[in-house]
């Protein structure tokens, strides 16, 4: 949820962890994998209504696309307790993808 900002990847409205769903992109049952790059933030309300569709077959397009992250975006991610001048070095690392997890 960190990586996707605690948006919905397919109506963009912002959620608590509480009220998001892990959506597979590529369905599992058609065959999707449970992996970074096949996984989105969902609401609930767009995750049931896409089902176990692709997104293309929902009509429902992706706000972004998933993406693996690198071992620096990895580590802000998880939540650690990272020193300033740590942040400014991992920042250093990060793919330059927009981060919007990170707040300065």
């Amino acid at each position: 949820f960190l990586r996707d900002a605690h948006m919905c990847m397919y109506c963009g409205n912002d959620s608590s962890q509480a009220h998001l769903t892990r959506d597979h992109v590529q369905p599992i049952s058609r065959g999707g994998h449970d992996c970074w790059s096949n996984v989105v933030a969902a609401c609930r309300p767009c995750n049931t209504r896409k089902g176990s569709r692709i997104p293309e077959e929902a009509n429902m397009p992706l706000l972004a696309v998933p993406y693996v992250p690198n071992w620096a975006e990895y580590l802000a991610l998880s939540n650690r307790r990272i020193l300033a001048d740590q942040m400014d070095f991992l920042k250093s690392q990060f793919s330059g993808r927009p981060m919007p997890f990170y707040r300065q």
